[in-house]
This record gives structure tokens, C-alpha cells and sequence, in this order.
């Protein structure tokens, strides 16, 4: 009866996280204003910046002690395989990436694509997420 109920307290966290379908849009937050802003129209570089947002919020996801490494990294697996491949479908399908390209800037999208994931769990999860401050988007959006 207890391993049982270990087992459960263990996987319910991953089942909650996974009974919905629905993906909320990872906001940036200053640290990621700042860095876009390094990053300029260097697609690479903006996917550092996404990069970076995935790791923030993963390792305070495994701080709250919600969920360890190892189910994080089980949970996202499949999402991590539907970015890239949607993305790359998506964008050459569309013409915004040829085929011989997406090595140079399909990169940045399948971060995009994983940010929005990892912050639906990051939100169902409980956890909260403080985004941009209006001055900074401002700065973002006209920069001087």
C-alpha cells in the first residue's frame, strides 16, 4: 500500500502536467529583454536568449521540488521532438526557412517552440513568472 502510494505522489505530478493539451506563450522577462537586446537580429543569438529562459525556469521547477531532473527531462522529450520537427515542417512549408538554412536560424524557433512548452508546465506547476517590465519592453521595442 505505501509503494503504491509513493508511486502515485512520484508520477502525479508528470500525469497533472500532461492532462492538458493547451500551450500558454512564455513571456520574456527583463533578463530576456536584455539579452535579445545583446543579440540584435542574430537568430542564433535569440535562441541563446531562449535557451537560457528553458534553464531559468527548469532548475527553479526541480528547486520546488515538483518534479526531479529526470522527470523533467521524460515530460519534455516529446515536446522536444514535436518543436523540431513542426518547426522545421512549419517554417520550410511556409517559405520563411529553406531547407539549407535551418541549421543557420531553425535553431532560435525550436527554442521559441520549447520556451512555450516548459512555461505551461512552469505555470501548472504552480510557479510564477514575472514578466518584462513595461519600461523595459519599451526599451526592447524602440531602441534609441
Amino acid at each position: 500500500m505505501k509503494k503504491s502510494l509513493l508511486l502515485l505522489l512520484y508520477v502525479l505530478p508528470v500525469f497533472t502536467a500532461a492532462s492538458s493539451h493547451h500551450t500558454l506563450l512564455y513571456e520574456l522577462d527583463d533578463k530576456d529583454i536584455d539579452c535579445m537586446m545583446r543579440a540584435g537580429h542574430d537568430f542564433d543569438l535569440q535562441g541563446v536568449c531562449f535557451d537560457r529562459a528553458i534553464y531559468r525556469m527548469k532548475q527553479k521547477i526541480i528547486k520546488s521540488g515538483k518534479m526531479n531532473k529526470a522527470q523533467l527531462d521524460h515530460y519534455l522529450k516529446p515536446y522536444k521532438a514535436r518543436c523540431t520537427k513542426q518547426v522545421i515542417k512549419d517554417y520550410v512549408k511556409t517559405g520563411m526557412i529553406h531547407p539549407d538554412n535551418f541549421q543557420d536560424y531553425g535553431t532560435s524557433y525550436v527554442s521559441d517552440c520549447l520556451a512555450d512548452e516548459v512555461y505551461t508546465l512552469y505555470r501548472k506547476l504552480g510557479l510564477k513568472h514575472k514578466p518584462a517590465s513595461p519600461a523595459k519592453l519599451y526599451e526592447y521595442n524602440h531602441p534609441k
